[in-house]
């Protein structure tokens, strides 16, 4: 004879059924509430770790005030020198430039080129100590760069980056930081960039608003902008990182233009994205893997079918 387990059956009354799938529901709300209320959490708490990571940051050196300042009018001419330079971004890192060494004379225009990689970037970096080489001297003038105040440093040197930066101001402030300037000449200056007809017909002209990231000007304005920025304060060494590879062919020829007419006087170091735009410079340095493999005027390297400068011009060409 088989016996059958006996089964108990349990009774809910209907309100208590009725209130448990009422709680089930407002769980799932609350649960999922929860989870996105840690998650924004997680998130928020992102930038109060990295607050706290800056406050462990050594300071950057250079801005004790027991360094020397720079003299009034230096520099006067604009000589560059790199000896045996290298650096490391970090310690114990790789060396992204090895051993750099070169002389830029007063006035001298020296394209750089090079692969991605190559240590054009970190060589501009590095003369503005951004952050300062790991070994070998920077002279500017006869006096090493790292015996000076940075932000002495740094004012000595106009940069004209790539991605040009407007104040979210007015124009006068954008071309005149420090406002050590007159209207005159900054009228002048404008004028030299080929810029005067543009501001003047603006509402305000000089006091124009611009908006933010200059969204109001072109590209080709906002980069001339820049140039006449770096004109205005007459820096003997000007650095521009590919300052025109984001302008169209008519403002590039416009931009080549003031390089030969109003910096005729200043030492220009230019890292090249259009190769056709550095061909009438006074030298043109290769760099290859931190290393400079050949420096010498377009001239010479372009007549040289061994070069890799001639390999490296006909291969972007084609």
């Amino acid at each position: 004879m088989v016996c059958l387990p006996v089964m108990t059956f349990y009774c809910i009354f209907s309100a208590l059924s009725g209130l448990s799938i009422s709680y089930c529901l407002q769980l799932t709300n609350t649960v999922q509430w929860m989870l996105q209320a840690i998650g924004e959490t997680e998130n928020y708490m992102t930038s109060v770790e990295r607050v706290l990571s800056y406050t462990q940051l050594q300071p950057e050196p250079g801005y004790d005030t027991i360094i020397p300042h720079a003299p009034k009018d230096w520099p006067e001419n604009g000589c560059v020198t790199f000896r045996n330079v290298s650096l490391s971004y970090f310690l114990g890192g790789p060396p992204v430039l090895k051993n750099i060494s070169f002389s830029a004379a007063a006035g001298e225009k020296i394209g750089i080129v090079g692969r991605t990689g190559a240590g054009k970037s970190s060589l501009i970096a590095c003369l503005l100590r951004m952050p300062a080489n790991t070994e070998g001297e920077i002279i500017i003038d006869g006096i090493c760069v790292a015996d000076l105040n940075v932000q002495d440093v740094r004012t000595a040197i106009a940069v004209i980056p790539q991605s040009p930066f407007l104040f979210n101001d007015v124009l006068r402030r954008s071309l005149d930081p420090a406002d050590k300037f007159t209207d005159e000449e900054l009228w002048d200056i404008l004028d030299k960039v080929k810029l005067k007809s543009t501001v003047v017909n603006r509402d305000g002209q000089l006091y124009c608003h611009v908006t933010e990231n200059g969204a109001n000007f072109s590209v080709g304005e906002r980069q001339l902008i820049c140039f006449a920025r770096a004109l205005l304060f007459g820096k003997k060494v000007i650095v521009m990182d590919e300052a025109t590879s984001s302008v169209d062919t008519k403002t590039d020829e416009l931009i080549q233009s003031i390089i030969c007419k109003e910096m005729n006087h200043c030492t220009v170091l230019t890292i090249a994205h259009r190769l056709s735009t550095i061909s009438d410079y006074d030298r043109i340095m290769v760099l290859s893997e931190g290393k400079i493999i050949e420096m010498d005027s377009p001239k010479v390297l372009l007549s040289n079918e061994l070069s890799y400068f001639y390999q490296l011009y006909h291969s972007v060409k084609s």
